[in-house]
This record gives C-alpha cells, structure tokens and sequence, in this order.
C-alpha cells in the first residue's frame, strides 16, 4: 500500500499549486518526509523552493514535476525515482540523476557516437562486469537506427572454423529476416564448402577463413548501408586459439599474429563495417605473451567500469519492483552500506546474487515491501559464501590461468593470498620479500599493476609504505576459504605450460 494515501497527496498538490508549501503542508498532515514520500505519486507536483534536505523520495514518480528551485535534495534520495522530460531538476542534480540510471546510458551513447563516426571498438569490462548486457542493448540501439547487426558469442570458439560456422549461422538468420529484400543465396554460397564431417576440415578452414569472410563481408556491404558485428568475449577466442595452435605446432607466435594481421586486413577492405569485440581484459595486453606487433591501431578502446553506489542501490530498487527477487525489499539505515562495503566493486550479476540471498526482516514500507536491516544483509552475505552461489568467484582463478603461463599465474595467485591475509592488505616490502616472489622483481610489479587494472587490488600510499589489498571483502573470505584449490586446475600439460 502507498504509505501517502491518494486522495491527502491529491490535496496536498492542489494547495502547493496555490502557493502552498508542499513539505510544509506534509507536515502539517502528520507525514515524516523521512519515510512517507517513499513510493509516492508526485506527477506535475511544484515544489517551488521547498527545503527537501531530509525528504527520502526513493521510488518516487515525479513525472512531470517541478524540482528547479528546490533547496537541499540529494541525490541519494533519489534511488528508483520515475521521470521524463517534463521533469524539472535542479541544475546542480541535472547530470547526477541521469547518471544514477542503471542502464549505462552514458556508455551506449559512446558507443553509438563511435560508431556512427566509422570507429571500431574494443569494450573491456572485468568478468561479469556486464559485457554481454550492453552489448545487447547496444544491438538494440543499432537496428533502431536500422543497422543490420549480428552478435556472435565467441565464448566457445577454439578455432576459426567456430568463426565462420557462427557468421554461417548469422547470415542464414539475416537472410530469414530479410525475406522482403533480394536474397543473400550469394552469401550462403561463400560457405557451401564448409562441413565438419571432412577430414582435416578445421586445418582447411584455418588456412581459409580470412577470404571466406572476405567475400561474405563484400557481400553485407554490397546489400545493406550499415552493418555492425559485435563479438562478445573475443579474447577467450584469440587465447583459446593461441593454445589450439601450439598444441600442433611450434610456430603459435607465428599463427597467433597472421591471425591478427588477416583480421586488420578485413577491417582496412570493409571500411563501412564496424566490429565491436569485448574483452574482459584489454587486448594488448595478450599482445606481450606472443611477442606480437600490435595490429589494433584501428580499434577504439572503452571500458565500463563498476556501477556506483547509486546506480547500484537503483538497480537493486529495480529488480524488487519488476519482481526480480522473491522477497522485495528497501534498505534500513547502513544496510546498504554494508553490502557495498563487503561487495566492492559492484555488477549487475552481483546485485542480483546478493538480492535473491536477502531475506528481509524489518517493517513493512513501499507497496507491501518489508525493509532489509544490515544484519539481514550479512546474514544473505555469508550464505552466498557458504554455498554454491558463489561458484563464480572461482572464475578470477580461472581467468589468471587463462591469460598466463604457468609460472605467471603462480606469481599473481601468490601476490592475491598475500593480500588477503589481512583486510588491510599486504605492504609492498613484505612481498617483495617473500621467499616466492623475491626472484621475480619484474614480473612482481607487472602483476601488481595487472591486478590493479582488472579491478582486483587497490593501491594506498602513504609515507611509510605502499599497500596492496582486495577490493572485495567477499573475495577476500572466499579466497581464504577456498585458497588451498585454487589453481588445482593447473596441472596441465607442457605444451600449454609453455604457454
């Protein structure tokens, strides 16, 4: 139920609009800005130069209200509010509401902005980060302005011939969708001859991938005006296959970077396609592992980073009242908090872990929801921990070996428990001092600020020494509890140890 009831909010807007003040009035009328405007139908309210310091408007509808003059909001009190654009904000708030949005709209419109101006793009985002989710919206973003995208998923791709398999399948699903415009029989002919049931197939498709697809993006070209291809999780691909090469041969470094310059190739022939990679990690920075020349010149780099407290605390406001979670729930003082406290950098993926783990125990408030106390939130925190759910903090493990040697990943693995031996972390004397790490100086900074830019350490310096601590205190507790399996895994073979 409203906690304003209807008919006092209606009354309460009709003597605003004669001058009254709004605040005032609420009030008089025995409602705690504090509590009761939270949920609350504000359409076309004026609130003129009301004092809204201590007034808590979380998923307020303020469409077509008057907010211009008003003194004291925060922009804190403003989680999962509703507006359009007839709402007017406070210049001051302008900026800030529209950044407290989850939707990244700020990164869509980079994006969209880059395309249209003929760049190409590699977004890097840390896993879970929400890669996939923009790239979504993106394609969506794109085909409202009738580009013809097509998303490929490069997740399980080993070799080339999952890349042309997949554009193989794109182009079919193009060609069904397209029905009313010429036939793209010419671009289904490009790949007649691929069939995995032949011998040696995925050797043949390796050597010819580049000018099948040649042919198939002259084809996209010649038919439509704006083509895009967004490939999620590209660098799985490219490091995937590096070791399918090596596995082969002893010419990886060779066949990894031909790769490379056949792709640049493709992208200087077709310069009205644009390509969207992902990567959780910056591209270049495979490049050192190869020895590779960097054939990336060409291709913008964006990252989105984590969402702030606020676009955070929107998107937990947002799952509770599309029904995303089993229990709706509002924040009680510091609960909050809290979970971004222990959580650190906060995801999407996270958000929506943590939000179903919560169960909330406090008063009932907005449309029936009951308020999440702090102790219900370290209750949920420490379930998560203790079960299952949190399977995919185990992928940081698996993305340390993925992206290096063996001996580089013992050293990174070894650099994280160190620092999380304590919640303030390890100073930097102590690990270069460790029997471990002190032989490897170089590669010690090199993983240092690897950890740093995948958002897993944080570095604090003052006069007495720099430190180095987890970003997460949730992946602190699990990498203690969990430290003695973490790179189990890694007992492979010597050809990818070489790696």
């Amino acid at each position: 139920m409203n906690p304003m009831p209807d008919k006092l909010h209606q009354a309460l807007a009709v003597l605003a609009a004669h001058g009254a003040d709004f605040i005032t009035l609420a009030r008089l009328g025995g409602l705690d800005p504090s509590r009761h405007f939270r949920g609350a139908d504000l359409r076309n309210v004026d609130f003129g130069e009301d004092n809204l310091a201590d007034t808590d408007f979380t998923g307020a509808d303020f469409r077509g209200a008057n907010l211009e003059r008003v003194r004291g909001l925060n922009i804190s009190n403003l989680v999962g509010v509703k507006s359009d654009a007839r709402t007017r904000w406070p210049v001051s708030l302008r900026n800030s509401v529209r950044a407290a949005s989850f939707d990244r709209t700020d990164e869509r419109n980079t994006l969209m902005h880059l395309l249209r101006d003929g760049h190409n793009v590699e977004l890097n985002a840390s896993r879970r980060g929400g890669k996939t989710w923009l790239l979504r919206h993106l394609a969506d973003d794109l085909r409202s302005e009738n580009w013809k995208v097509l998303f490929l998923d490069a997740e399980g791709w080993v070799s080339t011939l999952e890349l042309v398999r997949a554009l193989q399948v794109k182009i079919a699903d193009l060609e069904h969708s397209e029905a009313a415009e010429p036939r793209l029989a010419e671009l289904q002919d490009v790949f007649r001859s691929v069939d995995s049931s032949e011998p040696n197939q995925a050797a043949h498709v390796d050597d010819k991938w580049a000018p099948r697809v040649d042919k198939a993006l002259y084809e996209l070209e010649r038919k439509f005006d704006l083509v895009a291809f967004i490939i999620d999780e590209f660098d799985l691909f490219v490091q995937r296959l590096a070791r399918n090469k090596s596995a082969e041969s002893t010419t990886a470094q060779f066949d990894i970077e031909v790769f490379f310059l056949e792709f640049q190739q493709l992208r200087t022939s077709h310069p009205r396609i644009r390509w969207v990679l992902s990567a959780s990690h910056d591209l270049k920075t495979i490049f050192p592992r190869f020895n590779l020349r960097k054939n990336l010149n060409d291709i913008h780099s964006l990252s989105i980073n984590p969402l702030d407290s606020i676009s955070a605390r929107n998107f937990l406001f947002y799952l509770s009242s599309i029904g995303e979670v089993p229990r709706p729930f509002v924040f009680d003082d510091g609960a909050f908090e809290l979970l971004v406290e222990e959580l650190g950098p906060a995801t999407p993926h996270h958000l929506k872990l943590i939000a179903h783990a919560i169960i909330p125990t406090g008063p009932e408030t907005v449309g029936g929801w009951h308020t999440a106390t702090k102790q219900d939130v370290a209750i949920a925190l420490e379930a998560i921990l203790n079960s299952d759910l949190f399977w995919h903090f185990r992928s940081i493990d698996d993305q340390i070996r993925s992206t290096f040697d063996f001996r580089r990943a013992e050293i990174i693995r070894r650099i994280v428990g160190l620092c999380a031996e304590q919640r303030d972390g390890a100073t930097l004397e102590l690990l270069r001092r460790d029997v471990q790490l002190r032989k490897h100086g170089e590669l010690l900074s090199l993983s240092l600020q690897w950890l740093i830019e995948a958002g897993l350490l944080s570095e604090s310096r003052s006069r007495e020494a720099s430190r180095y601590f987890l970003t997460s205190e949730l992946l602190r507790r699990y990498w203690l509890r969990n430290e003695d399996t973490m790179g189990a895994a890694d007992h492979v073979s010597n050809d990818e140890q070489r790696l």
